[in-house]
């Protein structure tokens, strides 16, 4: 294995490496400088141009880097203070005159072995139409075949494990070692980014997902007219009823709404006033039970009986369907009908020994209904 702990390069060099290409692979020149750029040192080696700077920069691309117009002698001057030469291999490359005089400065210099061949299509040396190498580079490899190129060929490896062999060679670091490094990082990489997929998958459900509450009212069994002010109220919106034993489908509530308590309240005349606090859980749909219950309105029949010297009638028999009352020493009764029995009149009858029945028909339950008996 190669020292990981490099040491510190020629002052010389100002760039770790010069990228040359032909313009009709400005794609892939693009694609290899950014990522080159944006590739994070390992922990154990330290960037050798800016030692505040945690990346694999800067490195040279002419067209990123200078404007147009240039001169050969500034080329030739970004080349010379670039450690490596990466050529973006291709049939277009070989044809490009500029990238071969990119390549013949480094063999002029004596750095043939810092050349990286980075091919993207083509054949090494092959002539013809799939030839890839640049004409500068053919030429000594043919002069000096025991010059090894150590390249990275994307048809043969794929694009990830040529773009490491390179990053391996620009670091002088064993191929195998950042592979590992890479594989880690990349399941590493999957795995935060499928804890923010979730995430942002929960908040916007949490938070866009409205959600439903169907509250389920249950009206007692009774023969009693449907009151028209009937209405629902959940967390401040009124819902009007037109039936009492029914669902009402509240739909839209914010998800923000999940795990907080909303008011569900039922309003109406001669029913009790109902108030429960609803919990909304985490999911869509909620639901809510009510019991509803009536009033006394017309459950509770009650008055006095008294005869016609206004005295009080005691132990006078009341009445009212199947319901027997007697009155008290003071001449008073009542009456409790179940809501099964309510109706909106029931007939009355009031008895007593000696004195004439009375037969009255009251429509409406009331506290104070008065009888007066009458001697036979």
């Amino acid at each position: 294995m190669k020292d990981t702990n490099i040491g510190k390069r020629a002052t010389k060099y100002k760039r770790y490496a010069f990228i040359s290409y032909s313009h009709k692979d400005v794609k892939e020149a693009k694609w290899l400088h950014k990522h080159l750029e944006y590739y994070k040192l390992p922990s154990d080696i330290f960037n050798e141009y800016d030692e505040n700077n945690r990346f694999l920069r800067p490195v040279f691309r002419d067209k990123e880097d200078l404007g147009t117009g240039v001169l050969k002698s500034v080329l030739r001057k970004e080349l010379e203070v670039s450690e490596y030469l990466i050529i973006i291999c291709s049939p277009n490359s070989a044809q490009s005159t500029y990238v071969s005089q990119e390549a013949q400065v480094f063999i002029d210099q004596g750095r043939i072995d810092h050349i990286i061949p980075y091919i993207i299509d083509g054949v090494p040396k092959s002539g013809g139409e799939k030839e890839c190498f640049p004409e500068s580079l053919i030429n000594h490899v043919d002069q000096f075949p025991d010059d090894e190129l150590l390249g990275a060929n994307i048809k043969e490896v794929g694009r990830q494990k040529a773009f490491i062999r390179i990053v391996s060679s620009l670091l002088n670091v064993e191929f195998d070692t950042l592979w590992k490094r890479h594989k880690r990082e990349q399941k590493k990489r999957l795995f935060l980014w499928s804890i923010l997929f979730l995430f942002l998958l929960f908040f916007t459900y949490w938070f866009a997902v409205p959600l439903k509450l169907s509250v389920n009212l249950h009206d007692d069994s009774h023969h009693l007219p449907m009151p028209e002010d009937a209405h629902l109220i959940v967390n401040g919106t009124i819902y009007p009823m037109r039936s009492l034993d029914t669902t009402i489908h509240i739909n839209k509530i914010p998800g923000y709404m999940r795990l907080h308590h909303i008011d569900v309240e039922f309003k109406s005349t001669y029913y009790k006033r109902k108030l429960d606090k609803v919990t909304l859980g985490y999911g869509i749909n909620n639901a809510k039970d009510i019991n509803l219950k009536r009033d006394s309105t017309f459950a509770i029949f009650s008055g006095k009986v008294i005869c016609k010297e206004w005295e009080p009638v005691e132990k006078a028999k009341i009445t009212i369907e199947r319901h027997v009352a007697f009155t008290d020493k003071n001449g008073y009764f009542k009456i409790a009908i179940p809501v099964q029995e309510q109706t909106v009149s029931k007939k009355v009858l009031v008895e007593k020994q000696d004195f004439r029945p009375i037969v009255k028909f009251c429509e409406f339950p009331s506290g104070n209904i008065g009888y007066i008996l009458k001697e036979e």
